[in-house]
């Protein structure tokens, strides 16, 4: 009789166990899903913060000049920098972005703007580069 009863209170024991490690992996899961839901309503509400920011701010590329560039605050330089290395990238049908060149020709270019401040950026990026149309 002692052995039924021990391997009864074994097995519920060990089905303690294994309820209660369920629990902490669905506690874990729920967690995860938790910070997961919060972090992607943090990213939804910055992208919807950010729209009328983005729809405010327009800029011809074609009329930024070396003088804009060189007064430039560095997150604006990382966006016109990006989008000129597209625009001209795309021009040659590349689509492979190399990060230490667009850092190395972004360094030329603003050099070259320094002492051309009257140009556009185009210019610039076409003289520097090589990269006519």
């Amino acid at each position: 009789m002692s052995i039924g009863v021990s391997r009864l209170l074994r097995n519920q024991a060990s089905t303690k166990r294994e309820r209660m490690h369920g629990c902490a992996i669905r506690e874990n899961v729920n967690t995860q899903e938790s910070v997961m839901r919060s972090i992607s309503a943090i990213a939804i509400a910055n992208l919807l913060l950010m729209i009328p920011y983005a729809h405010a701010q327009t800029a011809d590329m074609a009329k930024v000049t070396c003088d804009d560039l060189t007064h430039a605050y560095a997150e604006d330089l990382v966006v016109i920098g990006s989008w000129l290395s597209g625009y001209y990238n795309a021009k040659r049908n590349n689509t492979a972005v190399d990060l230490k060149e667009l850092g190395a020709n972004t360094q030329k270019v603003l050099q070259f703007c320094r002492t051309n401040p009257t140009l556009t950026a185009m210019q610039a990026v076409e003289q520097v580069t090589g990269t006519g149309h």
